[in-house]
């Protein structure tokens, strides 16, 4: 009929348009929810999903993503997200927004409930993490060498040059003897004075005048020898030069080993190792949460095993295919706070990132931060990411700190610092997991105390610390994530060696002293030896004297 309502088509619209309302919140909290632990692998929830009707609004309360490696902490927990959305594309299982704002972002947070993922298995294997536990000082350049062991033969580099001269004398020896017997050898000898009788007999004048041309020939054949003679005293001669030389070497030998193995006494150079262990702890620990992020950033790329097919009406949404492919989460400008002392740094934070996502090979964009640090301590501190994963996994971080006001740190080691004002810059580069980059860090009003074996044994290394007022400390970052190389350098090192060094030099002495008095009972004792080895040698010369004789004389017969 004209005109008619159709009640019960308004009745059911009415029905959909309540269940809607009332079902799309708790809907989207679910889908959220299995398609973030389905991506990352982990456990991920949320108190509660908020959507605004008016302006397309969705507001998520009580986030929480667990760390897959420690199911009982969360790797990230936030406050409230409130975002633009498509309605339809969050019920896909994606939250992609225009702006969004990020409150009361938290790292490593506690779980009251395990975050473990038993139907999914990742691949790839946790790593263990980096002890940055305080180690005490220990400068192993202290410490005076055992002297059983430094004058034993096996490591005595007296001993060794002493072996270096019998084998050089031996094999020369041998060398020579070989080529005197080849001159000297009695059938050639005997030839030449065949050859110089047939010589004597020749009559008549073709006879003489064969024997000219023999003449010519083994006076050809003596004078190759004569030469080779020459050459053999010229060679012993240098032979003999060399072996003097070793020979005063080799008395000379128990001082320089002394002054040798005692340059490795002191801590020149060494005491590089109190800014490794005042600062290198704390920085490995850091450079670990890097690496932590960028395997966690590359195993939620990796498939993860094949999920098996639900029972039918078992829990698991139907997706349609997307005629354009989207990130699981994609916030092209996001309004970001919240703090960092889960992860060991002293501050909140707050500013903005551009290009949020999973998945930056779908957005083509890499995604950028830039964070305002804050800290009552702290003047003002900024820190930049860029982070690139499109192809090569590329992270760059930038960081300036000014005005730190550090107050009773305690360091790795036995140091403490009462008090300083810091300033820090850092550049740091990570491309596929190889490291560069450089920190500095300048600090003045410095207060510094120690405490330990070292400096209780050398209570002068105490005072200078105290005399202390800037730090600087200079790290070089190279190698990998896995093995990083960290080299730290301090104005500490040049003021300890200066002090530890004096208080050595009188132990020094006294060692060096003894130990040189026994290198030379050791050396005096092998030098019976050499010189019966030289004296036999340098009889080697009336040998050589006595073939070039025997040529000589052939050759002035002729």
């Amino acid at each position: 009929m004209k005109g008619m309502i159709r009640w019960s088509g308004i009745g059911i619209a009415a029905v959909f348009v309540v269940l809607a309302f009332f079902l799309l919140e708790p809907l989207l909290k679910l889908v959220i929810e299995q398609a973030g632990t389905r991506t990352l692998s982990t456990k991920v929830t949320l108190d509660s999903v908020n959507v605004g009707w008016s302006d397309s609004s969705l507001s998520l309360r009580g986030l929480e993503i667990a760390d897959k490696d420690q199911p009982m902490r969360n790797q990230l927990e936030v406050d409230v997200i409130a975002l633009q959305i498509n309605a339809l594309d969050a019920l896909s299982g994606h939250l992609v927004s225009d702006l969004a704002r990020l409150n009361g972002i938290r790292f490593n947070t506690a779980r009251t409930t395990s975050g473990a993922v038993d139907d999914i298995v990742t691949l790839g294997n946790v790593d263990e993490k980096v002890s940055s536990a305080s180690k005490s000082l220990s400068l192993p350049g202290l410490d005076l060498p055992d002297m059983d062991e430094l004058v034993s033969k096996e490591n005595s580099l007296t001993y060794q040059r002493y072996q270096a001269l019998r084998e050089y004398i031996d094999a020369n020896k041998a060398s020579f003897k070989q080529r005197i017997e080849a001159l000297k050898d009695e059938k050639k000898i005997e030839d030449y004075k065949a050859r110089f009788k047939e010589i004597k007999k020749a009559k008549g004048f073709m006879g003489k005048l064969q024997a000219v041309s023999q003449a010519k020939e083994l006076k050809k054949d003596i004078d190759k020898d004569l030469k080779e003679i020459k050459r053999i005293k010229k060679d012993f001669r240098r032979s003999v030069a060399e072996i003097k030389r070793r020979v005063e070497e080799l008395k000379k030998s128990p001082q320089q080993e002394a002054d040798h193995l005692l340059s490795k006494v002191g801590v020149e150079g060494g005491t590089q190792q109190v800014a490794d262990v005042l600062f290198g702890p704390e920085l490995k620990g850091y450079l670990q949460q890097l690496k932590e992020f960028t395997a966690s950033d590359d195993s939620a790329k990796e498939k993860v095993a094949e999920i098996p097919t639900p029972e039918r009406g078992k829990g698991i949404f139907v997706s349609f295919a997307e005629e354009q492919k989207l990130p699981l989460v994609w916030f092209k400008l996001a309004q970001i706070s919240g703090d960092f002392n889960g992860l060991g740094v002293p501050f909140r934070f707050k500013g903005e990132a551009t290009h949020l996502t999973d998945d930056q090979v779908l957005t083509n964009k890499p995604t950028a931060v830039a964070l305002d640090l804050l800290n009552d301590q702290v003047d003002s501190a900024k820190l930049g990411v860029i982070l690139d994963t499109r192809n090569a996994q590329k992270i760059s971080i930038d960081s300036q700190i000014k005005g730190y006001q550090v107050a009773d740190k305690a360091l790795s080691g036995d140091f403490n610092l009462k008090k300083a004002l810091a300033d820090v810059t850092a550049a740091i580069q990570v491309k596929d997991n190889q490291l560069s980059g450089d920190i500095n860090m300048a600090m003045s009003d410095v207060d510094l105390t120690s405490t330990g074996e070292l400096f209780e044994t050398y209570p002068s290394a105490k005072e200078a610390l105290t005399s202390v007022k800037s730090l600087t400390a200079d790290a070089k970052l190279a190698g990998s994530l896995d093995q990083p190389d960290v080299t730290i350098t301090s104005n500490l090192d040049k003021v300890l060696s200066k002090v530890l060094n004096k208080a050595l030099e009188g132990q020094i002495a006294v060692y060096k002293e003894e130990l040189t008095e026994r290198l030379n009972d050791m050396l005096q004792k092998e030098m019976k030896n050499v010189d019966g080895m030289q004296t036999d040698y340098l009889s080697l010369s009336d040998e050589i004297a006595g073939t070039e004789g025997v040529l000589d004389g052939l050759l002035d017969d002729l």
